[in-house]
């Protein structure tokens, strides 16, 4: 189950300076002449902030039955000139995100149905409104600033590699053990054009 991790958790901080390290290598692939990336220009992958075992949430779940996976999407598509007053979400050659599907497997077999995110300002599942800030958002102003409050999809801009979402799953009582993979669907366009890049987890173990 998807789950709000508590503040303090140096597991997750060091997995945060990780995954620091994987965009800066992200972005030297997109540099790369030599980088094999699809024909859109897009590329994903996904890490997890414990890579397990993860047993059974009884106390300290945060630390110990927790898990968080940070969606990474890389854009190797080329910066425009033609920039002008653009916003991320408007920019030529921005991916923008419209929504995340997970779907979660158990030694291979889908556990559940699909759960479907989607970014402020229409941010689903409701349950999950402190999910908010776990999107990166497009703010442009309405009228004259300030404030500039106008909340738009989330974008990946050319030649960036960001993490557009990430969400946590805490092992809890009654879910089967086993050897966990969550598979991510991002969706997006790119230049007006529906695109989807999918990103799947390493395996995590979950144990009683």
């Amino acid at each position: 189950m998807t789950f709000p991790l508590r503040r303090g958790d140096r597991r997750a901080t060091a997995a945060l300076a990780l995954a620091g390290l994987v965009t800066a290598l992200a972005l030297a692939l997109v540099s790369s002449p030599e980088s094999s990336i699809g024909g859109n220009g897009l590329y994903a992958f996904a890490q997890l902030s414990n890579r397990g075992p993860l047993p059974v949430c009884t106390t300290d779940c945060a630390t110990k039955s927790t898990t968080w996976a940070f969606i990474h999407v890389v854009n190797a598509n080329q910066l425009s000139t033609d920039t002008g007053a653009f916003s991320r979400a408007t920019l030529k050659n921005s991916y923008v995100v419209s929504s995340v599907d997970m779907r979660v497997f158990v030694d291979g077999v889908q556990y559940g149905g699909t759960t479907t995110f989607l970014p402020p300002p229409n941010i689903q599942p409701d349950f999950l409104l402190n999910y908010a800030g776990h999107w990166p958002a497009t703010v442009t102003c309405g009228g004259n600033p300030p404030p500039c409050g106008v909340v738009g999809n989330p974008a990946v801009l050319p030649t960036e590699a960001a993490i557009p979402f990430y969400t946590g799953w805490v092992h809890a009582a009654g879910e089967p053990n086993g050897g966990y993979v969550f598979r991510f669907t991002v969706h997006g366009t790119l230049n007006g054009t529906p695109v989807d890049v999918d990103a799947v987890t390493p395996k995590v173990e979950m144990t009683a």
